[in-house]
Formats: C-alpha cells, sequence, structure tokens
C-alpha cells in the first residue's frame, strides 16, 4: 500500500526505495491508529452479520 503513493506520485524513479520507505515509515503510524480506533467497531458489526446469518438460516 504504501508504495502506491510514491508511485503514483512520481513514476519508478532511481529513487524508488528510499521514496518508499518514506511513505510507508509516514503511513505506517497513521494505519495503526486507525485499526486500533476501528477494530472493535467492525468486529461488532461483523459479530451482529453472523449472528443473524446463523438466526435467518
Amino acid at each position: 500500500m504504501a508504495s502506491l503513493r510514491p508511485s503514483a506520485a512520481g513514476g519508478l524513479h532511481p529513487d524508488f526505495l528510499l521514496r518508499w520507505r518514506h511513505a510507508f515509515l509516514a503511513a505506517w503510524p497513521v494505519a495503526f491508529c486507525a485499526v486500533m480506533l476501528c477494530a472493535p467497531a467492525v468486529q461488532q458489526a461483523s459479530r451482529q452479520i453472523v449472528q443473524r446469518k446463523k438466526r435467518d438460516s
């Protein structure tokens, strides 16, 4: 995922790996925080969907 940003922004340049590493290090903490914040709600929604499917079948 982090490789999409630099490649879309500037194509595959000789410094692609350096750009990729920078994008990865910038994006990883944001993605981790988003997962930690959203995971409980997503898990609850998944449980409700599964319970409905079990109940309806």
